[in-house]
């Protein structure tokens, strides 16, 4: 489930001391699709996946680590 793949980058942001906002602003995205993805509203693309990881300096198979995934 995408809300599980966010709580990861939710505690990264948290021990960097950052935001959801921050993360959306640094991607290019609008923090509103942050939310809609956490509520399960919208998928979370590959390239947002992509652009998240890179700005964290985290590899998106560990980041995005997703038991449902292997289905």
């Amino acid at each position: 489930m995408k809300v599980e793949m966010l709580k990861i980058v939710d505690k990264v942001l948290e021990d960097m001391d950052r935001t959801p906002a921050w993360l959306c602003r640094m991607a290019g995205v609008h923090r509103c699709n942050y939310t809609l993805i956490k509520q399960g509203k919208r998928k979370l693309s590959e390239n947002l996946k992509n652009k998240f990881s890179d700005i964290l300096g985290i590899r998106k198979e560990i980041l995005f680590k997703n038991k449902e995934s292997k289905k």
